[in-house]
């Protein structure tokens, strides 16, 4: 099995959208990488929490970032 953590920026349309629209298509390729891929998503920024639900990510929102 493979694990990926991730602590996401803000899923907020800056720079034209793009930025939103990258990030979201990198995570979309992550459940690619295998069949049995497990991918944390840590932090609580705008938008983490709705695009878990909709990839089936497992969000963890009480992390601790600096």
């Amino acid at each position: 099995m493979v694990t990926i953590f991730c602590f996401p920026r803000p899923f907020i349309d800056t720079n034209k959208g793009k930025f939103k629209t990258n990030q979201e298509n990198a995570m979309m390729s992550w459940k690619l990488t295998h069949p049995d891929t497990e991918i944390l998503v840590f932090g609580n920024e705008s938008g983490v929490r709705q695009i878990c639900d909709k990839l089936k990510f497992k969000h963890i929102p009480e992390a601790r970032v600096n």
